[in-house]
């Protein structure tokens, strides 16, 4: 096994890069698709979206007459609930 020694400016630099990239992954988990979008997202035609929108299998929610979907929804379709 190895050690090394960083200064505490160093230390500081490299702490705040990784709570600045866990914070960047926060906010894409969160971020709100349009339905193109989540077609994309998921690699799938509007019009199947659309069908397991419908069927329920897709959560969504409106924004006036548009539908919206948040990528951590996305993100969690293939887990199971178990």
């Amino acid at each position: 096994m190895f050690q090394f020694t960083i200064d505490q400016d160093a230390y500081k630099l490299f702490k705040y890069e990784i709570i600045s990239e866990f914070k960047k992954e926060f906010v894409i988990q969160d971020e709100i698709l349009n339905s193109s979008e989540a077609a994309a997202f998921l690699k799938i035609t509007a019009p199947t979206l659309n069908k397991y929108v419908n069927n329920g299998q897709i959560p969504h929610f409106m924004v006036g007459d548009n539908k919206r979907f948040r990528r951590s929804d996305l993100l969690n379709l293939g887990k199971s609930n178990t």
